[in-house]
């Protein structure tokens, strides 16, 4: 299980906060090289903490959804994410109710489900 993002950002920022404390034990010591690692890491850490703090939304798919996504992804040379924005925006624009008014009755009959290949 992967932990939770939250852990993640949560531990980037603790060794930062002991990585700031290395530069000035090393600044207090005189000890220049270990100050430039300290900063050496607190620029990698930093730069952890931002690529940590984009936010995407992550979903579960079945298995058996995923694996269908990812036989034309393949089959058609296209990346997964492009595969599921096309698949997402077929559905979507047949399965939307033509008033706000009109209750949704789900979608269109027939078979629409190959209609994103």
């Amino acid at each position: 299980m992967m932990p939770s993002l939250w852990t993640v950002r949560t531990l980037i920022a603790t060794a930062m906060v002991v990585a700031g404390i290395g530069i000035a034990g090393g600044i207090e010591a005189g000890s220049w090289d270990l100050v430039a690692v300290f900063v050496a890491l607190l620029v990698i850490q930093g730069c952890a903490l931002a690529r940590s703090s984009r936010r995407r939304h992550h979903v579960r798919l079945r298995a058996d959804l995923a694996s269908q996504l990812t036989d034309v992804a393949v089959e058609g040379d296209e990346t997964l994410e492009s595969v599921v924005d096309r698949a997402l925006a077929s559905f979507l624009s047949s399965s939307e109710p033509t008033c706000p008014s009109t209750p949704w009755e789900g979608p269109p009959s027939g078979s629409w489900a190959g209609s994103w290949r």
